[in-house]
């Protein structure tokens, strides 16, 4: 709780960073720190979970802590199917900033999106499968 804001402005940073470098190799004229102030607006859309999670909070709230053994099933498939649509809304959104702050057409900042997006899932996914390989063979 307490490294949450911390870590909010790190990973903000580093996407920042990696819209900002990507931009430039699409010829988009936007600066970090404007970037920077851009893609904070993207997570807005979050917000509207609040209600939904204290809600939940109330009914059970236990499932919602931990995991989801006593057949609590309701719930959680009712917050996976609304993160996933406020994630699409949030790339709605996403897509007009970064257009906006470097000034090109949208379809170049759905490109530089969906960059960066591989090469995040790519430095997320390939170490953890290491760390999987590694731990596989050692046991």
């Amino acid at each position: 709780m307490v490294l949450s804001p911390i870590l909010g402005l790190l990973s903000n940073s580093l996407f920042a960073l990696e819209l900002w470098l990507i931009g430039k190799l699409f010829k988009g004229i936007g600066e970090y720190k404007d970037i920077f102030k851009a893609i904070s607006l993207f997570n807005i859309p979050y917000v509207f979970m609040i209600p939904f999670y204290l809600i939940w909070l109330f009914i059970e709230p236990i499932s919602l802590f931990y995991d989801y053994e006593n057949g609590m099933f309701f719930l959680p498939t009712i917050d996976l199917v609304l993160n996933f649509i406020i994630t699409i809304w949030c790339l709605v959104i996403t897509i007009p900033i970064v257009s906006e702050v470097h000034n090109i057409p949208y379809w170049k900042s759905f490109f530089i999106l969906l960059i960066s997006s591989l090469i995040l899932l790519l430095l997320i996914i390939v170490p953890i499968l290491i760390i999987i390989i590694f731990t596989s063979v050692l046991l």
